[in-house]
C-alpha cells in the first residue's frame, strides 16, 4: 500500500479506508473476530446457509461456558476457532492473524490493540450489522477524521507503554472535540521519530486504549518493527508496506514528548501519578491478560525474583497466549513468578472485563492493580505498567518503580514458539 509517484499524500487510516471503500460507500472487511458466542450464534442463524465472505472469521471461545459451543459446527461453516486456553483474543489475533493494511471488524473493543500491526479495527456489536459483515463482506463506515500524534523524545527508565497510553487518555478532550466539530468518527494515527523505540507489543498496549481515548481506532505505521514481528511469528507473507507519510494532511496533529511521561496508575478518567497514591495498600496484582507480552512477563519475573508476596496480597497471572506461557516456562520466568507466590488462571473474558477478582469497596482492604484495561472501570482498581506492578508485588503498596534503581538485563528468546494446537482451522 505504498503511495505511487504522483499520488497525493494521505494518512494511513485514509489509505486503508480508500483501498477498501466500495462504490456503494461501504467498506470491505478482511477479518472478523467475535468473542461473544451467543452473538455469533445469532449472527450465523440470521445468515443461515449463506457463505462467509470475509477471508478470515475467528471465534474466540471463552473458558466458560464450554458446553454451548459446537466447535465442529463452527469449523464446518468456515470459522476458525480459538479454543479455551489459546489466550486472550487481542493477543492471539495479533500474533497469529494480524495483517497490515487490512480491515478487522470485531464485537470486542479490546481487539483495538491489533491496530499496532497497521490494521484498521472497527467495533460492531449489533447482530444485524455483523450479519451483513459476514454475508456481504462489508461494513458501513462514514468518512473519518484523523488525528496524528507524533512521538518525540525518549522514555525515562521504569516508564512503560501503558503509561504512554494513559498520557493519550489525558488528551481525550482533543479527540472528542475533533469528533464533535467534524461530525465524523476519529481515527488516531501514532507516528513520529520516537516510534522506532516501541515494539509491536508496546504499540498494542497503546492502541488498546482507543475506546478510552474516544477514538474509533488507533493505527500505527508498518515499519521495520512490524516486519520483524511478522518474521518472528513466521508470518512474513502477511507483511505489507504501509509507511508513515509525515507530511500527509490530518484534521489535527499533536506532539507527545515521551520524556514527559511518568509512571502512573490509570483509570478511564486518565492518569494518576504513582506518587499521589504512594503507600496505598495493594490487595491484588493481576499480571498478563492482553496488557502484557513475553518481555513484560520476563521483566516482572526478574524484578521479583527471590521475593515473596506480602501477606494479604493476591498475585494472579493470566497467560496472554500459549506463546507467552511457553516463553515464560522455558526462560525460568514462570518459576520465578510461582516462587514469588503467583497463581495461574486460565484466560477468560470475564477476568478481562473486571467481573472476576473484583476489588473490595472497603478502603482499608487495598487496591487492585492490573496489567490490562477493564478492571479500572471498578472502584479502587487501576491499570499500571509492568514495572509499577512489580514494585507493588515486592512491597505490597503503591511505590515509584524507580526504587528498583536499575532495570534487569533480559535474555530474550532467539525464536518464538508458534504452536497453534488450540486453534482449529477449517
Amino acid at each position: 500500500m505504498r503511495a505511487r509517484e504522483g499520488d497525493p499524500l494521505r494518512s494511513i487510516p485514509r489509505r486503508i479506508v480508500d483501498a477498501h471503500r466500495a462504490p456503494s460507500g461501504a467498506v470491505r472487511v478482511d477479518h472478523v473476530a467475535i468473542t461473544d458466542m451467543g452473538r455469533l450464534a445469532a449472527v450465523l442463524e440470521a445468515i443461515r446457509d449463506r457463505p462467509l465472505v470475509p477471508e478470515l472469521v475467528v471465534a474466540y471461545v471463552p473458558a466458560t461456558p464450554r458446553s454451548v459451543v459446537d466447535v465442529d459446527a463452527l469449523v464446518a461453516r468456515g470459522v476458525v476457532v480459538a479454543r479455551p486456553g489459546a489466550g486472550t483474543a487481542a493477543t492471539v489475533h495479533l500474533e497469529r492473524f494480524a495483517s497490515p493494511g487490512r480491515v478487522l471488524v470485531t464485537d470486542d473493543p479490546r481487539l483495538a490493540a491489533v491496530g499496532a500491526s497497521g490494521m484498521l479495527v472497527v467495533h460492531v456489536e449489533a447482530v444485524a450489522a455483523l450479519a451483513e459483515v459476514l454475508a456481504e463482506g462489508r461494513v458501513g463506515l462514514p468518512e473519518i477524521a484523523t488525528l496524528r500524534v507524533s512521538l518525540e523524545g525518549k522514555l525515562r527508565p521504569f516508564v512503560g507503554a501503558t503509561d504512554v497510553a494513559y498520557a493519550l487518555v489525558d488528551r481525550r478532550s482533543s479527540v472528542l472535540g475533533l469528533g464533535e466539530t467534524s461530525g465524523r468518527p476519529v481515527v488516531v494515527e501514532v507516528g513520529g521519530p520516537s516510534l522506532r523505540v516501541l515494539s509491536v507489543h508496546e504499540r498494542a498496549q497503546i492502541a488498546a486504549a482507543a475506546k478510552l481515548v474516544g477514538a474509533l481506532a488507533v493505527v500505527f505505521p508498518v515499519d521495520e518493527r512490524v516486519e520483524d514481528f511478522l518474521r518472528d511469528e513466521r508470518r512474513s507473507k502477511a507483511h505489507r508496506v504501509l509507511p508513515e507519510e509525515a507530511e500527509a494532511p490530518h484534521d489535527a496533529t499533536q506532539v507527545l514528548d515521551l520524556g514527559t511521561v511518568g509512571a502512573c496508575l490509570g483509570t478511564p478518567s486518565g492518569a494518576t501519578p504513582v506518587g499521589k497514591l504512594a503507600g496505598e495498600k495493594v490487595a491484588q496484582v493481576l499480571l498478563g491478560g492482553d496488557g502484557m507480552h513475553y518481555r513484560d512477563v520476563l521483566v516482572v519475573a526478574a524484578l521479583v525474583r527471590g521475593k515473596r508476596v506480602p501477606r494479604g496480597l493476591d498475585l494472579v497471572f493470566v497467560p496472554p497466549s500459549r506463546q507467552v506461557l511457553d516463553v515464560a516456562a522455558s526462560s525460568g520466568a514462570l518459576a520465578d513468578l510461582l516462587g514469588a507466590g503467583a497463581r495461574i488462571v486460565e484466560p477468560d473474558p470475564a477476568i478481562l472485563r473486571g467481573e472476576v477478582f473484583v476489588p473490595s469497596p472497603t478502603k482499608g482492604d487495598g487496591l487492585t492493580l492490573s496489567a490490562f484495561l477493564g478492571h479500572e472501570t471498578v472502584e479502587r482498581a487501576y491499570t499500571a505498567s509492568s514495572e509499577t506492578l512489580a514494585m507493588a508485588i515486592a512491597r505490597g503498596v503503591v511505590h515509584d518503580p524507580k526504587a528498583f534503581r536499575r532495570l534487569p538485563r533480559l535474555k530474550l528468546p532467539r525464536s518464538l514458539p508458534t504452536d497453534d494446537v488450540l486453534i482449529v482451522r477449517p
